[in-house]
């Protein structure tokens, strides 16, 4: 499978599962403010966060060998977790439309969407 079918894959998963969290969660996660609506705040970090996973990805695929499959797991979720708090907390995130409540938001958020990427079954690689 290409890159761009993952990181479309995991860009489109990602939004459904922001759009169900800004639906029932949104005292904790908030989409949109002056400049991004809520359906441009979504669509822009779901693409970053399909982005990130796509090169995570790749890198798992490339470097199986220096690393286990539980430590590639924790190395994606990682980086999901970190790409949301730095979209959520730093400047940028006045330009995309993202913001939460607390860290601990961020490692929640970035769990259910791992699990969301790893249901679609791309991570079978990893398996031993």
């Amino acid at each position: 499978m290409s890159f761009i079918r993952r990181f479309i894959d995991f860009s489109l998963i990602t939004a459904i599962i922001f759009y169900l969290l800004f639906l029932f969660f949104d005292t904790f996660l908030v989409f949109g403010n002056i400049l991004a609506n809520p359906a441009e705040a979504i669509i822009l970090s779901s693409l970053i966060i399909g982005f990130v996973s796509s090169i995570i990805f790749e890198l798992s695929k490339k470097g199986r060998r220096k690393f286990s499959p539980n430590a590639w797991m924790l190395i994606y979720w990682a980086a999901i977790t970190l790409t949301i708090y730095i979209m959520a907390r730093t400047q940028i995130s006045e330009r995309i439309g993202i913001g939460i409540a607390a860290f601990w938001v961020a490692i929640i958020v970035g769990f259910i969407v791992h699990v969301g990427h790893y249901s679609l079954g791309h991570h079978t690689h990893l398996k031993r």
